[in-house]
């Protein structure tokens, strides 16, 4: 479903449970689904033989990722040992839930919380990104913002574009994921979990974006939402952005698009590659989402203005 700025509109979407025997993202036909229902994969095509296009700010997330970190770098002995430990943890991750709880938290590194972060939870607070039949996302990680950061009139009008959860300490607006998988995962099925999170988060950016926006629905065709997948040593790095769809049905396509491929198993100066890269992406996609909240924000707060000292000049009149 598109975002609608429209407050009668919101209260009218009606949330469709997903229905017994649904559609999961462990058959083949979740792929298919998402695509009749214009989320587009990687290196896929339109019916009609056309590519989606890329985002315009393509080469800007690029850059942002290949950039390096601040601070001091190890010392080429300190990054051998490191390297080495990090190979037998993933040589010994299995099981997705070890992946998680071992080899996430090195992904993450040591940072200050300037976004909330959630995950293992069903997005059953969210209105339906297609037709109600297939399951609510739950990724294994997302940022997103405080609640608190987004003006509650804002919240309420887009919640049910931009809340996940009905938990009120949970993040709002998320626009960074994460999906992994176990030594004997399937990448086919964490390519379908990070293309399905990656558009609900293009979803909740563009509802932002539009709020209190005269003239209709507009598409500036750039992504500011990213998700990554770990799977047996390699970190793919995705972003999603919604254009104008084709389809007279619907007005908003998702395309997800590969910016980043890392094998961290590889050699000491991969894996710190990867691991930057991975950093990278989620301070970008929080300064993406703290920049289109803060305008959104900025917008209502100029609207209330206007409109109290419309009503101020009729009352003097």
């Amino acid at each position: 479903m598109d975002p609608s700025n429209s407050k009668s509109k919101c209260d009218t979407i009606t949330h469709t449970k997903p229905k017994t025997g649904a559609t999961t993202v462990y058959d083949p036909h979740f792929e298919r689904h998402l695509i009749d229902h214009g989320v587009f994969l990687p290196f896929l095509t339109y019916p009609d033989g056309t590519e989606p296009s890329e985002p315009e700010n393509l080469a800007e997330i690029q850059r942002r990722l290949e950039a390096p970190r601040p601070g001091p770098a190890l010392s080429e002995d300190s990054l051998r040992k490191t390297f080495d430990e990090f190979v037998r943890l993933d040589n010994n991750a299995v099981d997705e839930q070890v992946v998680v709880a071992d080899i996430v938290p090195i992904l993450k590194g040591k940072r200050k919380a300037n976004s909330l972060t959630g995950g293992n939870h069903p997005f059953n607070n969210l209105a339906p990104l297609t037709d109600g039949s297939i399951p609510h996302a739950k990724p294994d990680l997302y940022h997103g913002a405080p609640p608190t950061q987004l003006n509650p009139a804002i919240r309420e009008q887009l919640n049910d574009q931009v809340v996940p959860s009905k938990q009120v300490r949970r993040p709002v607006a998320p626009n960074f994921f994460v999906e992994a998988k176990g030594q004997n995962g399937s990448v086919p099925v964490i390519i379908r979990q990070a293309c399905y999170d990656g558009a609900i988060g293009a979803r909740a950016m563009h509802s932002i974006q539009q709020f209190s926006k005269k003239g209709g629905k507009r598409y500036d065709n750039k992504a500011y939402t990213i998700t990554c997948t770990y799977h047996a040593g390699v970190l793919g790095i995705y972003a999603t952005h919604p254009t104008r769809s084709k389809n007279n049905d619907r007005r908003t396509d998702y395309v997800m698009t590969r910016v980043g491929h890392h094998t961290l198993v590889g050699t000491p100066k991969s894996y710190q590659q990867g691991l930057d890269a991975y950093r990278n992406a989620r301070d970008l996609a929080d300064e993406y989402r703290d920049g289109i909240i803060r305008q959104a924000n900025e917008r209502y707060a100029a609207d209330q203005e206007h409109a109290g000292s419309t009503n101020g000049s009729e009352k003097t009149t």
